[in-house]
């Protein structure tokens, strides 16, 4: 992670954080940054025409947008329809599975 100072025109200097991405470990068309934003990637996935002919179809990446709970935490909808999966997961869970080191391979119990 890189730090770089801003200095707005208000004369406030702002700390941003380079944002860094990696992949989910559920899904390979998922990506969380270090931000905590979750995106998903370009694809072709198999689809069927109104005909009934199997076909090919792009389904075009787009930031996920997150929905807070009745608890408070933010949740993302992982879908991937290629491999029947489906799954609300926990935004700060997947910043901690793809950035913390976990050498011991202890659940992480966030």
């Amino acid at each position: 992670m890189v730090k770089e100072i801003i200095l707005a025109d208000s004369g406030v200097i702002y700390d941003q954080v380079k944002e860094e991405w990696r992949t989910i470990k559920e899904s390979p068309y998922f990506m969380v940054s270090n931000m905590g934003r979750v995106k998903s990637l370009t694809r072709e996935v198999n689809a069927v025409t109104p005909d009934g002919i199997p076909c090919k179809q792009v389904k075009y990446g787009k930031m996920l947008s997150p929905y807070k709970s009745r608890n408070g935490y933010l949740y993302v909808e992982i879908n991937d329809a290629s491999r029947n999966f489906r799954r609300h997961i926990q935004v700060h869970r997947l910043v901690a599975e793809a950035f913390i080191y976990n050498k011991a391979r202890k659940p992480t119990h966030l």
